[in-house]
């Protein structure tokens, strides 16, 4: 994948009609979404 990440299981819940597609999150969002699970992650094994 050109982003280097793969989604699963992407699925439309439901249409918003108060916003766009640029409203959509960015690859930028997505790639702080991930690297945040691992902080996380390791903040529950201490």
């Amino acid at each position: 994948y050109p982003s280097g990440y793969a989604l699963r299981f992407a699925r439309i819940k439901n249409i918003r009609d108060d916003k766009s597609p640029e409203d959509a999150d960015t690859l930028e969002r997505v790639q702080t979404l991930y690297e945040n699970q691992f902080k996380y992650k390791a903040k529950r094994k201490i």
